[in-house]
């Protein structure tokens, strides 16, 4: 029901191949994301959230007491975050 991913910039990779189980159990989704390890591997960090949006899950960001705050869009200053369904 959760799952935490640091793959430093292979997010893409790795919810492009567990999609068929993302769809199936909906867990919630904790990452790291930034330009500069997705750069690496060919791709952009808003990819991730095209992808993941395309599932159903929401973009939310974690405020200083850890409570989620919904977002509408990748944010280059924030590295952390939590997608739920």
């Amino acid at each position: 029901d959760f799952i935490k991913c640091d793959v430093e910039g292979a997010e893409l990779l790795v919810f492009k191949g567990g999609s068929q189980s993302l769809d199936k159990f909906r867990p919630a989704i904790y990452f790291e994301l930034n330009d500069v390890y997705t750069n690496r591997l060919g791709y952009r960090a808003q990819e991730v959230f095209s992808f993941l949006t395309s599932k159903g899950y929401r973009p939310h960001t974690l405020d200083a007491k850890g409570k989620a705050q919904a977002i509408e869009s990748y944010v280059a200053e924030v590295e952390d975050y939590l997608f739920l369904p």
